[in-house]
């Protein structure tokens, strides 16, 4: 059995794959702009959040096209205040998706990078077979 689940209006989303004689897998996929799925660089956990995470679905990619970047250039892009932008990015970061240089010190700013394979995760737990 194939499944593939993504958020409406993402060009993201997640290829489910399970049988009898085919190895369980989950893999990244990417809409191209001719209309089909290529295997895509976006982490599967990141790929299955829900709609309403949307947003750090989209920092994550911004960092990772960006390279390190800091939270004046991130709140301009988002059109969002440093501030609002700063209390989401932590949330973010405590996640293992981003990470940052460390704390401000007067004068000096945050830089941000994705983080493609996060070592603070805990290991997934495969997905439980259900019995024919």
């Amino acid at each position: 059995m194939m499944v593939i689940r993504g958020s409406r209006g993402s060009p993201e989303a997640a290829l489910f794959v399970s049988g009898r004689d085919v190895e369980q897998q989950e893999v990244s996929l990417r809409l191209t702009k001719n209309g089909l799925w290529e295997f895509g660089t976006m982490p599967i956990e990141l790929v299955t959040l829900p709609a309403r995470m949307r947003w750090d679905r989209d920092v994550w990619r911004f960092l990772l096209e960006s390279g390190p970047i800091p939270t004046d250039v991130i709140a301009s892009h988002f059109k969002l205040s440093e501030q609002a932008v700063l209390k989401r990015l932590r949330r973010v970061e405590e996640t293992g998706w981003i990470t940052s240089d460390g704390k401000p010190s007067p004068g000096q700013r945050i830089f941000w990078q994705a983080v493609t394979e996060p070592t603070s995760l805990p290991p997934l737990s495969p997905v439980d077979s259900v019995a024919p």
